[in-house]
């Protein structure tokens, strides 16, 4: 997965939930890339999937409810 997606969902993190979530969404996930990725190098899908359950874990809600909102 491109990291221009990662990109984009942090920022949508960010904007909807504030700084502070987005960056306890990011350091709630064990990434094997250690996190470093560039918007133009292809990513590990699989640290999507980590990021969104961080998400869903860390806001209280289940995937369910935060899949849709993602996909605005």
């Amino acid at each position: 997965m491109q990291g221009i997606v990662f990109k984009g969902f942090l920022e949508h993190v960010d904007d909807a939930l504030g700084p502070a979530m987005a960056e306890s969404v990011i350091e709630a996930c064990d990434f094997a890339s250690g996190g470093a990725c560039t918007s133009v190098a292809a990513c590990p899908c699989e640290e999507m999937g980590k990021l969104i359950g961080a998400l869903a874990e860390l806001s209280g809600r289940d995937l369910a409810s935060v899949l849709p909102e993602l996909a605005r």
